[in-house]
């Protein structure tokens, strides 16, 4: 062959995706080598950023590879550097469009797809579909038709398409995975002088509370989320020295120690796990019985975050989150109760409340946008 470039190429934003992507690949490629047609059977390689260059190019440049699955920084350098043609790839597909907008890919992702030919297939996977990935969708489908929508589970569910578009565009709703019972406890303390201390406590006490209970269940499995990198460090130090089993993963963390933590959290020699975003979307983790938000970001995250639970033979799972108001996010509450309505899943009180202060004014006249 004149060109060395694979033929498959798959884009996914994060390192641990783009490595169990490959991973997968890997034991399906396996089989391959039996063919006589393909002497020595289908081959993949894996680029991510953090990972050693010389590794990943003298896997891809001494055995070959058809399938290449890598995130975009570390695949364009190498583009730019000459050690990787696209030339050749003929099936391009983006796993996490979406999330990929959001960590500001779009630039590249064109860039991509202007080095790739244009008689090819372009596949996208995303868990949710709004506007922004629905017109990146349409730049980079080379068929003058546009691209098909294909919806998987309820009506576009949390794992297909969460914000399931019709074939005309339309944005579709947010719905949660069928099977996850979704438990939300509203922390709302707008008349204390120093709400985020009382916010704090109350959500300390829920969660040890709640930790005792589902790792008291032998065959449980847990992920707790959230948003800081030395809060999932402190809340990991405090547990373990209560006796808990835990570990946690962030971007702080070596690529190496974060794919053995994934490991051992994989294989249930840790049942416990507190993460940040960096595992919040695409990574299928077995067998994982109950998710935590402890803080939430967004509906969309949400949808995204409870998700890594019910993925078992039976589809259940269970989903605690804590609420908290934010003036930078109004609509939160009332995108919140549209979930838990469509999931037929109970509706606290409080977060109607919430909702309708917003609605009448009442509710950011009090927070004055301090919080």
């Amino acid at each position: 062959r004149a060109d060395p470039g694979p033929i498959v190429l798959v884009v996914a934003p994060t390192r641990e995706l783009a490595v169990q992507i490959s991973d997968e690949a890997e034991k399906l490629l396996k089989h391959s080598a039996s063919n006589p047609q393909l002497p020595g059977g289908l081959r993949s390689c894996c680029f991510y950023g953090g990972g050693k260059k010389f590794e990943q190019l003298r896997k891809f440049t001494f055995d070959g590879s058809h399938i290449c699955v890598a995130t975009p920084g570390r695949l364009i350098d190498f583009c730019k550097e000459g050690k990787v043609s696209l030339k050749r790839v003929t099936y391009f597909c983006l796993d996490e469009a979406d999330r990929m907008l959001d960590f500001g890919f779009s630039g590249d992702m064109d860039a991509l797809s202007a080095a790739i030919r244009p008689e090819r297939q372009t596949v996208f996977f995303s868990a949710t579909w709004p506007k922004e990935v629905q017109a990146l969708a349409c730049r980079l489908c080379t068929d003058a038709d546009g691209p098909v929508t294909i919806r998987v589970g309820r009506g576009g569910g949390a794992d297909a398409a969460g914000r399931a578009a019709a074939e005309d565009g339309g944005d579709g709703e947010l719905l949660a995975r069928e099977g996850i019972t979704q438990q939300v406890v509203v922390v709302d303390f707008p008349d204390e002088q120093r709400p985020w201390d009382k916010q704090d406590e109350v959500k300390k006490n829920v969660l040890d509370k709640h930790i005792k209970d589902v790792m008291a269940q032998d065959d449980s499995k847990m992920i707790i989320f959230v948003n800081q990198k030395h809060f999932a460090d402190e809340l990991s130090t405090k547990l373990w020295d209560e006796g808990v089993y835990v570990d946690a993963i962030h971007g702080g963390k070596q690529q190496e120690r974060r794919l053995a933590i994934l490991n051992s959290f994989r294989k249930g020699e840790t049942r416990l796990l507190i993460a940040t975003d960096v595992i919040g979307r695409g990574l299928d983790i077995p067998k994982v019985s109950h998710v935590v938000i402890y803080n939430m970001n967004g509906v969309e995250d949400y949808i995204h975050r409870i998700g890594r639970t019910g993925r078992g033979k039976d589809g259940k799972g269970h989903a605690l989150v804590f609420f908290e108001h934010a003036p930078a996010a109004p609509d939160s509450a009332k995108e919140l109760i549209a979930v838990l309505e469509k999931s037929k899943q109970p509706v606290p009180p409080e977060l109607v409340r919430i909702a309708e202060e917003v609605a009448s004014g009442k509710r950011a006249a009090r927070d004055g946008g301090s919080w």
